[in-house]
């Protein structure tokens, strides 16, 4: 039986063309595949460069997170030493107010105070007694007197000649 071809469908050749050109078509492939596989290595070497790099892009990235966080916590310090600096201004100038106010009332406190000097103390005098006599010397009435008190002066060093011998 012969067979009969449309002009489209003619037999170009044999079977054993055919299978060349499969072999051939194969070769080409397996060629192409060693190719691809060969260049895997230095995919492996770039990937391992660009890993490495990655790694130290991050630990610069963390270092420099690190650093922003020590910015920041060193901005809050900076603003609260300047408000204990405030503080402490704030605290000086209330010190030396009430320091001012008491020294004026205690200049008020001693408006009302007499000092009297040189009065010889006696076994078991009466101090009291003894500034009303001296207010009634003076012609000062020591009625209002609330109360009194002895004060001792500091003994005074004698003075030592100096003297060379010679």
């Amino acid at each position: 039986m012969e067979r009969i071809y449309c002009n489209n469908c003619e037999d170009d050749g044999s079977e054993e063309e055919e299978q060349e050109e499969y072999s051939k078509n194969c070769t080409k492939i397996f060629k192409d595949i060693q190719l691809k596989v060969a260049a895997i290595p230095g995919f492996k070497k770039q990937l391992d460069s660009i890993t490495q790099n990655l790694s130290m892009l991050t630990d610069k990235y963390d270092t420099l997170i690190l650093h922003e966080q020590s910015k920041v916590k060193i901005h809050k310090l900076e603003k609260t030493v300047a408000d204990v600096n405030n503080e402490y201004v704030y605290l000086q100038k209330q010190n030396t107010a009430l320091e001012q106010k008491l020294h004026q009332f205690e200049q008020v406190s001693r408006k009302h105070n007499i000092e009297i000097v040189g009065v010889e103390q006696l076994p078991g005098e009466n101090l009291t007694e003894i500034v009303s006599k001296i207010g009634d010397i003076i012609n000062v009435s020591s009625s209002n007197i609330e109360w009194t008190r002895r004060t001792f002066a500091s003994i005074p060093q004698p003075r030592h000649n100096s003297r060379i011998f010679g």
